[in-house]
């Protein structure tokens, strides 16, 4: 009779064991950035601003800003990382096919499972920078 008793123990505390394991491993581990870009002046929203998470030389993910000024980046990998973003500057007769932006850019450190919130203030009244291409949206 105690052995009985004692597999069904063994069973059950192995059984619960087994199923604290099993959910801990459905965590979300991914780091989310929730970024919102204004104008520097106005404190208006900008759409259509390229922003993305960068380390160093290399580009993570980018995104384009809604009509709020919002986006949300993810990382599968907890980082410190920069968010930059790049409003693009339309200039009239603009034959070198360059892509003209104004930038702000903010760091921020990704923590497992958590989502931070930035906001990226870009002054429109500055001298636009260029690079020969648009960023490259991510899937």
């Amino acid at each position: 009779m105690k052995k009985k008793s004692l597999k069904i123990v063994c069973a059950l505390f192995l059984s619960v064991l087994a199923t604290a394991f099993f959910y801990s491993c459905d965590k979300d581990t991914d780091c989310y950035v929730h970024v919102t870009t204004i104008d520097a002046q106005s404190k208006q929203p900008l759409s259509d601003t390229y922003v993305s998470l960068i380390q160093g030389e290399r580009t993570y993910v980018t995104k384009q800003t809604d009509a709020n000024g919002e986006c949300t980046l993810s990382l599968h990998a907890p980082a410190l990382m920069n968010v930059v973003a790049k409003y693009e500057k339309v200039l009239e007769n603009n034959t070198s096919g360059k892509f003209y932006y104004h930038m702000g850019e903010n760091a921020v450190r990704l923590i497992d499972g958590e989502t931070k919130e930035v906001t990226i203030e870009i002054d429109r009244t500055t001298d636009p920078l260029s690079q020969n291409d648009r960023p490259q949206l991510s899937e």
